[in-house]
């Protein structure tokens, strides 16, 4: 090449990542002119992207895990209260992975039961609005029984991105068996619609709306953080939950702990 002659970006198309979505562009571009001959190179690397709202959110890399991307305002009652019996799933992280676990979910006049076998069971309510809310809820593997005033909103009734619902009740933990006392505290939460996904279980593939909780517990001695992300198939029910809860006793380094499970039948 000449002395003073135009240099290009001599480009050519991008690198994919299919897990990420994401590329690396080389573009082609004329630059200006640059003395002694040489070609002046442009390299320009862009992020594209299919997920609008971050990434896989119930990611363990199983097929078919896919990217979030927006969802459209959806009723609560069409995604929790869809009655079963008799429904597994399978622990896929955290304590005993590849057993399995019952869950049911059956109406008792005008409250609903909701139960996990051997972990929990919570006893819900439906507002007039359409909102459902948890008077109490037993923890089988502590046995406790914890008592919300007023009663923690476990979903409002009409989700929709971008508008959390937030609030706190306060918190009575009581041993299951004989009703004595053991703290009080309270609870602050945050609900929200995180996306759609397409999320994979044993029992196949969902296209799933994602909704995100988190709490935080002050007990006094003891502060606790858990957040954990449900997927869920309206008219099916929930299909997928992942939990991650971190625990703090008096000041001392939190202990982490998380637990999954995906649908088998």
């Amino acid at each position: 090449m000449s002395h003073g002659s135009t240099g290009f970006v001599i480009g050519i198309g991008f690198i994919f990542s299919i897990r990420h979505h994401s590329s690396i562009v080389i573009l082609m571009k004329p630059l200006a002119e640059f003395p002694f001959g040489q070609t002046a190179v442009l390299v320009l690397f862009i992020s594209l992207t299919a997920c609008q709202t971050g990434g896989p959110i119930l990611d363990d890399g199983l097929p078919g895990s896919g990217c979030m991307r927006p969802a459209p305002p959806i009723n609560a009652r069409d995604l929790m209260l869809v009655e079963t019996t008799g429904t597994t799933f399978r622990i896929t992280k955290g304590k005993n992975v590849g057993a399995t676990t019952q869950f049911s979910l059956e109406r008792q006049g005008d409250t609903w039961r909701a139960k996990l076998t051997g972990r929990n069971t919570v006893q819900m309510s439906v507002t007039a609005e359409g909102s459902i809310i948890a008077n109490h809820e037993d923890d089988l593997e502590n046995t406790v029984r914890v008592h919300y005033a007023p009663p923690l909103l476990l979903m409002p009734a009409r989700l929709a991105m971008g508008q959390p619902a937030e609030g706190q009740s306060d918190v009575k933990i009581v041993n299951l068996l004989d009703g004595t006392v053991r703290t009080r505290g309270r609870c602050r939460y945050r609900i929200e619609l995180a996306g759609r996904q397409i999320v994979s279980t044993p029992a196949g593939q969902f296209d799933a709306f994602v909704v995100k909780t988190r709490r935080e517990m002050d007990l006094g001695i003891a502060n606790a953080s858990i957040t954990w992300r449900s997927a869920y198939v309206p008219g099916k029910g929930r299909v997928a939950h992942h939990l991650v809860k971190q625990v703090r006793l008096l000041g001392l380094i939190p202990t982490e702990s998380t637990r999954e499970i995906r649908l088998t039948r």
